[in-house]
């Protein structure tokens, strides 16, 4: 990349627009790598927790939309949740060069002045809207029941807003090629493949260390939408240890089936670990194991490989893309218990070599994820 390039790139005034700061995951850690990129950029999003904001975006200009301020903001957050494209579309965008949107959601529905590009970066099309799936978390809710009443209704409006509303960005970049099928299939788009960067430079590796320890790993949050709790049981009814890392609405009932299969003697949960403890973990863990169905692109196993640690995952979604199979990793073919199991009881007669895991993991690195930003970032600002 040519120096006068990379400073022209650095200058542009930038605004990035974010569905939300509420938690941290993929897509924020997607928002605060285009602030390395641009690093006088704002950062616009529908609501934000502070706790967030003080951990992973200290002294990042973020600017809330007027839901931020709604009465009992917190309580209603779900029934708000319909505010949210009117709230993007209000955003005044008025001076910047180029407008981000990282969506999975709404955050592409502003609107850029005449001479500002918008670039969609697309995590995923919502999935509630096209897909159907990761929308059992609410169903409690009576705000959900009465969406669920109205369903056909509102889904094809919905969709119809969601799909004009990608449209109308100058240039749409898909997070894999799962997801540029998607875009694809429901927006009728071309899209660019823009593969998220994964951060590298706090995982352990020592080309020297082959032995690992004899249990498996997961690390995420844990949720049932991600695959937990077919991978305990496989676990369980395998004989083999599992450490699970992370939080999620799902704890309290996957802690309640472990108990009902007894295998609390098998199954360790060790909530939040930072960086530094999951680099550790990674490090010595036997594999990681991945259960999530159709995931867009899914970063944890490149964490992994990036730790030189082998990587068993279900055979969909973004991790066909980024896990080679018998070099840096398993799939397992059937989202089943049975088919994890199998796997799983297998695992000791197959062999991973942790330089190749780790050459793997660098294809995905900030480098090469700037390298191709800047190519694209050209190519719509030469655009008519």
């Amino acid at each position: 990349m040519k120096n006068l390039k990379k400073k022209k790139f650095k200058d542009l005034k930038v605004a990035i627009i974010s569905d939300e700061l509420q938690f941290w995951g993929g897509a924020q850690d997607d928002i605060l790598a285009f602030t390395k990129l641009f690093p006088n950029s704002t950062i616009y999003t529908s609501i934000y927790e502070k706790d967030v904001l003080e951990k992973h975006f200290q002294g990042k200009d973020v600017r809330a939309s007027f839901v931020q301020k709604m009465p009992f903001e917190k309580r209603f957050r779900e029934e708000y949740f319909l505010l949210y494209p009117l709230a993007f579309r209000m955003l005044n965008l008025k001076g910047y060069d180029l407008v981000i949107s990282v969506s999975s959601a709404f955050a592409k529905f502003v609107k850029t002045p005449k001479k500002t590009k918008h670039f969609l970066y697309c995590l995923t099309p919502p999935r509630y809207l096209w897909l159907d799936t990761r929308s059992d978390r609410h169903t409690h809710k009576f705000s959900y029941k009465m969406y669920s009443l109205f369903k056909p209704v509102l889904h094809g409006c919905w969709r119809k807003k969601d799909k004009n509303a990608a449209r109308q960005a100058d240039m749409v970049a898909a997070n894999s090629k799962e997801v540029a099928k998607r875009v694809k299939k429901f927006y009728e788009l071309d899209a660019k493949v823009l593969y998220p960067p994964v951060e590298m430079d706090y995982i352990k590796f020592n080309p020297q260390y082959k032995s690992r320890e004899d249990w498996f790993f997961y690390v995420g949050r844990v949720e049932r939408y991600k695959g937990v709790d077919l991978m305990v049981e496989a676990c369980i009814n395998a004989g083999k240890k599992l450490k699970i890392a992370g939080k999620g609405s799902f704890v309290e009932d996957l802690k309640k089936r472990v108990k009902e299969l007894g295998g609390e003697h098998l199954i360790e949960f060790l909530g939040y670990v930072d960086n530094k403890e999951k680099s550790n973990l990674l490090f010595k863990c036997k594999a990681l194991i991945f259960p999530v169905k159709d995931e867009d692109f899914g970063i944890v196993p490149i964490e992994a490989n990036a730790a030189g640690c082998p990587v068993l995952a279900f055979a969909g979604g973004g991790v066909l893309e980024t896990i080679v199979d018998g070099v840096t990793g398993k799939f397992f073919k059937e989202h089943t218990v049975n088919s994890l199991q199998r796997e799983l009881e297998k695992w000791n007669s197959y062999s991973f070599e942790p330089e190749k895991c780790k050459e793997q993991a660098e294809r995905f690195s900030f480098d090469v994820f700037e390298n191709k930003m800047v190519e694209l970032t050209d190519e719509i600002l030469k655009k008519d």
